[in-house]
């Protein structure tokens, strides 16, 4: 007896975290496909959108990630930190601060992942004034404690527009350990 075994939608993301991985767009597009075909609209959850998101930021389709996002009825912080990564991660900085801006409009708390990569939008983006202002307001005003790896983005911004002095105060006011990274 030979049983035919559909992938169900956990399947599904997880080969989407392969195509994002590998930035393999248009195989991600076949699962796109697939996966219209495959899933009734309830069955196509939020988790299954925000993988699809990924997906698409990652390998380099902004409007792709953007389509989706449009059309979800509902949205979360991993929805968010989806499009400012993919935001970050292909040099839209601007895009990637103006999402940030509009989570925080429409009520949604950042997290660590939210302001690593809002600041990792600046850091390429070289706004060191705006990346010095959104670590203030994670730390001062959302109170959360940086982890190294934010450290570093204020690091690497203050080098990267020449604030070398600064740069090594502030490692040196840091209250963890720096490391090789920083």
């Amino acid at each position: 007896m030979i049983t035919e075994v559909e992938p169900n939608s956990i399947t599904i993301i997880n080969i989407l975290s392969a195509c994002s991985d590998l930035a393999n767009l248009p195989r991600g597009q076949q699962i796109q496909a697939y996966a219209a075909r495959r899933f009734s609209p309830l069955e196509f959850d939020l988790s299954l959108a925000n993988a699809f998101i990924t997906m698409y930021a990652t390998s380099g389709s902004e409007q792709g990630a953007e389509n989706i996002f449009r059309t979800l009825q509902e949205r979360n912080t991993i929805s968010w930190n989806a499009m400012i990564s993919g935001y970050a991660t292909n040099g839209s900085s601007a895009d990637a601060i103006q999402a940030f801006m509009d989570m925080l409009e429409e009520g949604f708390q950042p997290n660590g992942v939210t302001f690593l990569s809002v600041l990792s939008a600046c850091h390429h983006g070289v706004l060191i004034r705006k990346g010095l202002q959104i670590f203030s307001f994670m730390v001062r005003d959302m109170k959360l404690t940086p982890q190294l790896a934010h450290y570093g983005c204020i690091v690497d911004l203050l080098v990267r527009g020449g604030f070398l002095q600064e740069a090594r105060e502030f490692i040196n006011s840091m209250p963890v350990e720096p490391d090789a990274s920083i």
